[in-house]
């Protein structure tokens, strides 16, 4: 499936002190409802529709489009977790596993989609549903790899110490 959203929808969210807001360009001839899973595309504009994608989510609409036109951005918002419709979801993969879209709503732990969401933080009180932190850059602690920051210069060499007594 690729898109299957047809109206905005109210996700539950938890922890989202450390939430980033993107309000990246929705790609033409769009509109990303309320809710949505974010893609990027090759283009660098946003998609909700996963056959679209070419890099991970970036994150869950959290407001509706309007229709892509070049111009047109969308409320995104990452490193936060959302209550998702899950496909295959259980105690295994709570913290461990990478999840990964089955479309614009539903996330599952299988990578035959290849478009990364996020990891499991913990399972929905209703079935068939995942806590799940969401966004390209919560990979940590999940095997993922990320990038590794510079390596500062070295600082000046210190004074000397006073010498030791000598021996008899």
């Amino acid at each position: 499936m690729a898109k299957v959203l047809t109206a905005s929808r109210n996700l539950d969210r938890r922890n989202d002190t450390g939430m980033v807001v993107y309000e990246p360009v929705v790609v033409t001839s769009e509109t990303i409802y309320k809710g949505s899973l974010v893609f990027l595309t090759t283009g660098g504009l946003v998609t909700s529709n996963i056959s679209n994608a070419a890099g991970p989510c970036v994150g869950v609409a959290l407001e509706q489009s309007d229709v892509g036109d070049g111009t047109v951005t969308c409320k995104v918002g990452s490193r936060a977790e959302f209550l998702l419709p899950s496909s295959s979801i259980d105690a295994t993969n709570l913290f461990v596993s990478r999840i990964y879209a089955v479309d614009d709503t539903t996330i599952t732990d299988s990578t035959s989609s290849g478009v990364l969401v996020g990891i499991v933080t913990g399972l929905g009180s209703a079935a068939n549903t995942a806590w799940c932190l969401v966004g390209q850059d919560t990979m940590a602690g999940s095997g993922a790899t990320g990038a590794t920051g510079a390596t500062g210069a070295t600082g000046p060499t210190g004074p000397t110490g006073p010498t030791g007594p000598t021996g008899p």
